[in-house]
């Protein structure tokens, strides 16, 4: 047919491509969720993609622990090394908090 004649074709809306699956409901949806067998993966990520985010995450919170026991010391660094009893109370009275009654 030439330019103009017969009815141009009705388009239904969106023209986006829609991947495959998505119209997947209920268990279907739910079970592609856990593990898609055509693409592998698990949780909608790859084993790989699992095995950086575990390792970065692995190493960023050795580091956290890491600088918090560094600051920690830091801390004790700075008490005195008499001050601390080892029943839990302090040996100089100056250090202590007494509650006046006045």
């Amino acid at each position: 047919m030439g330019k103009g004649q017969g009815p141009a074709p009705e388009q239904l809306g969106g023209t986006a491509i829609k991947p495959v699956g998505w119209d997947r409901t209920g268990m279907e949806a739910f079970k592609y969720l856990l593990y898609n067998p055509d693409t592998g993966e698990v949780l909608t990520r790859t084993p790989l993609s699992w095995l950086k985010i575990t390792v970065f995450y692995t190493i960023y919170y050795s580091c956290l622990a890491a600088f918090w026991v560094g600051c920690l010391n830091i801390f004790f660094l700075t008490l005195p090394e008499t001050a601390w009893d080892p029943n839990g109370r302090w040996t100089n009275p100056s250090l202590e908090q007494t509650q006046v009654w006045g």
